[in-house]
């Protein structure tokens, strides 16, 4: 992907996601809207994160960056909480077991 694209395409998502972010004050970042804006793969287990009972994680792989982004259930709504990114040869590296 041209970076001009990929950076359009950023640009996009952080003002879409702002966006509704206003909507709903206690989640800065709903899953709802992280789905419709970023491909991702539905992880089963969240490496490195016990709480799977309260969450689930979603990881992109792009431009030989591996991202894990971790969403937690809050009143009813699944935000993002937190996001962690590696290479793609440390990410696998580390959690190769798991995967």
């Amino acid at each position: 992907m041209p970076r001009t694209l990929a950076y359009a395409l950023c640009a996009a998502t952080t003002i879409a996601l702002a966006s509704h972010a206003q909507a709903e004050e206690d989640c800065l970042v709903p899953y709802k809207a992280f789905q419709k804006y970023t491909p991702s793969i539905a992880l089963q287990t969240c490496p490195d994160w016990t709480d799977a009972d309260n969450g689930f994680c979603r990881l992109t792989l792009e431009d030989g960056r591996a991202t894990m982004y971790i969403f937690e259930k809050d009143n009813g709504e699944a935000c993002l909480k937190r996001a962690r990114s590696w290479s793609v040869e440390a990410f696998f590296k580390r959690f190769a077991e798991g995967f």
